[in-house]
Order: C-alpha cells, then structure tokens, then sequence
C-alpha cells in the first residue's frame, strides 16, 4: 500500500507492532494467570449438623444457594463451577479454552477478553491493509507473484480468523 520508508508506511508498522504486542501480551497474561480459586476461608452458609443436612433442599441459606461441590468437597460460592479438565473449582467460571490451556474465570476473564478483541482487531487490519492486493489480484485472475502469494493467503486466513472470532465475541 505504502512504499517502504515512507511515513504512511511507518504508521502501518507501528499500528502492527502494537496490535501484535497486545495480542501475545493479553495471550500470556490470561495463560499464566490463575481463573480464581475458592478461598480456603469459605464457609457453607448452611449450619452442617447431620439433622439439618438431611433436608438440604428445604433449608436455604437467605440469599438461595446451597452448594457443595461432589469431587472437591468443599463448599462452592455461587456462579463456581467445577472444571473436570483443570480438576477443581473456579470462581465465576466461563468456560476451560483449550487454547489457552486454561480455565476463563474470574481472575483472567478481562485478559481473555481483550485478548480475542486485540485478536480480531488484528484481522481486521490485517484485511485491510491486503485488500488492495487481493482484490488486483481477484480481477486480473493472472499469475501471482511469489510476494503477492503471501499477502493473498494472509488475507484469507485473516478473514476466517476475524469470522470466527468475532462470532465468539
């Protein structure tokens, strides 16, 4: 689009490095953070002598949670969830995202997020910048040139990307 060196071309490569760092950076983030665990404080809000236990159902703490997690054994707060992959329970859990290897939950639901915005952001621009190419391409239906394979094929595999991600979001 631009031609190398010029000032146009300086503003293509710095909006790119900016939206490549915050992709990897938010990426790294939302891996190495932890979703949010239970605390260990945490109390059932329910009494837990044996005659109160046997009629659960009816006895309701006033805000109307009982929860008990079966595999953790340990009082849930509510909107935690148990995550069979990560074998433990999460606060606010959204969902586990093999991608990240990790479960989306309180703690790294923001980084996720903007992760996947800085993503599609990023296909976007992507697109934008390779359209002129792709679409001279697309009309002269001729040969491409080895350089022009590369921004062709980026073109299309931004705009998958950006269709799926931006469904997600």
């Amino acid at each position: 689009i631009a031609p190398p060196g010029s000032v146009l071309w300086t503003i293509y490569i710095i909006v790119a490095a900016w939206l490549t760092f915050n992709v990897f950076w938010n990426y790294l983030i939302t891996v190495v953070t932890p979703p949010g665990a239970v605390p260990h404080d945490y109390e059932d809000p329910l009494p837990r002598d044996p005659e109160s236990q046997l009629d659960m159902r009816e006895e309701k703490h006033p805000d109307g949670f009982k929860r008990w997690c079966k595999k953790c054994r340990k009082p849930k707060p509510p909107r935690t969830h148990h995550c069979s992959v990560c074998r433990r329970c999460v606060l606010k859990m959204d969902h586990h995202c093999p991608w990240v290897s990790n479960c989306v939950g309180w703690r790294n639901y923001r980084t996720f997020f903007l992760f996947m915005a800085y993503l599609w952001v990023g296909c976007l621009y992507v697109m934008a910048t390779s359209a002129p190419t792709f679409i001279k391409h697309i009309r002269t239906r001729g040969p491409i040139t080895p350089g022009h394979t590369y921004v062709v094929m980026s073109f299309i595999l931004s705009f998958s990307v950006s269709i799926a991600v931006g469904l997600l979001l």
